[in-house]
């Protein structure tokens, strides 16, 4: 199996994209990494990462830049980019990634490939760079990110250790029981309205769940998703002495980055940093952080938000929303398109289980997928709706012949 390098393997390299660690190897294995070891997994190698796993591209000043094994000209998605364009192209058998607002569901999506982010606090999250702790940590999710939907349970029961028993992973949900409902437009001004492709390939999804299982879906909205990714940013800044992005990046050194200074270095390609790093430090600077009255106001719609998902959804429902708006963009756009995360940064401020399931392949020929969403703890609900899909659409589908 292969590891996103920000997840500490012992003796491996653990630098998280950032020059100023090029040479910092893992003293010892992160938590999950530990379990999957001790069950006889066998780690080949680390797969490349965004600086400090804060962007949606895979590129940085250690490693360089990861291709889009469908399109070399397009990215792979990040942060877990290297991850999910090695499942896709067969170099790894199994991987594991970590996710935050998006980060193995938006590559796994780019890649034509399955990730799943978990039910929060149910896979360990220590021994991962940057570190995150306190509140951030309902937000953060270790996962598989897998080629075959059927890999997911048995790496996920691994990972979650003792906890796996809340999943209730062995049990088979009943399909003809569930309850979908699907949103095609989350609302954001800010964010690009969903291809063509990708709103017929998930309506398509649901055609074939409900002809099969003979279930009503219903096409839904939620207000709040408008502000999905301000949602997200508050809820990230819910604790006083949070560390800013401008003190994490400089790994220990005295002082924090200006990033207003380093934008100006990068433009005389004088800076060690990615312009996304840059500005991923500056557009911090302009979201709510804690105590602010704006903190306060969409932290409170986002706990509103979350309980009209849970009790909208019950045991049996699923929601379906686009991973993101449109297949993997080309190098060097993302700058211009950062706001299409909301699309997934949204979905993880409702704290349940998400599946990103592959659904086929746009005109341009680049894979495209669903979120499968869920209540907490139902993420054996969210990977047999995968399931279900794989086996109806095809699941990962290879970028070039492979002749064994």
């Amino acid at each position: 199996m292969s590891v996103k390098e920000t997840i500490s393997v012992e003796g491996y390299a653990f630098t998280g994209g950032l020059m100023g660690r090029k040479y910092v190897k893992a003293a010892k294995n992160a938590e999950a990494v530990e379990l999957l070891q001790k069950q006889g997994l066998i780690i080949i190698g680390l797969t490349n990462t965004p600086e400090m796993a804060m962007w949606w591209d895979s590129s940085n000043p250690v490693y360089g830049r990861t291709l889009n094994p469908y399109d070399l000209s397009r990215i792979p998605g990040g942060s877990s980019g290297g991850e999910a364009a090695t499942l896709a192209a067969a170099a790894s058998v199994i991987g594991i990634g970590s996710d935050i607002a998006g980060s193995i569901r938006i590559p796994a999506n780019f890649c034509g490939v399955f990730g799943h982010k978990p039910t929060p606090f149910i896979v360990p999250t220590l021994g991962t760079y940057p570190s995150v702790s306190g509140d951030r940590e309902k937000l953060l999710g270790l996962g598989p990110i897998t080629r075959y939907a059927c890999d997911i349970i048995p790496l996920l029961k691994i990972m979650a250790g003792p906890k796996a028993d809340r999943l209730k992973l062995d049990e088979t949900p009943d399909l003809s029981k569930l309850k979908v409902y699907y949103i095609e437009d989350i609302g954001d001004p800010l964010a690009k309205k969903c291809n063509s492709d990708i709103l017929a390939g998930i309506r398509d999804a649901i055609e074939h769940l409900t002809k099969k299982y003979k279930v009503v879906a219903e096409k839904i909205t939620f207000e709040e998703f408008r502000y999905g990714f301000l949602l997200w940013a508050a809820e990230a800044n819910t604790e006083p002495n949070s560390p800013s992005i401008a003190i994490q990046i400089k790994d220990g050194r005295s002082g924090e980055l200006n990033p207003y200074v380093e934008f100006f270095k990068k433009l005389c390609n004088n800076s060690e940093h990615n312009m996304s790093s840059i500005l991923s430090t500056i557009l911090e600077k302009f979201t709510p952080l804690y105590g602010t009255r704006g903190n306060k106001m969409l932290t409170s719609r986002a706990t509103e938000l979350r309980k009209k998902f849970n009790e909208l959804l019950g045991d049996n429902g699923i929601l379906f929303v686009p991973s993101h708006p449109e297949p993997a963009p080309k190098h060097f756009t993302t700058l211009m398109k950062v706001f299409n995360v909301s699309y997934t940064s949204v979905t993880t401020v409702l704290q349940g289980p998400i599946t990103q399931c592959p659904l086929g392949m746009s005109k341009e020929g680049l894979p495209f997928g669903v979120q499968i969403l869920a209540r907490p703890y139902n993420d054996r609900l969210t990977i047999a709706v995968a399931l279900e899909l794989e086996k109806a659409f095809g699941g990962w589908l290879a970028p070039c012949r492979v002749d064994v």
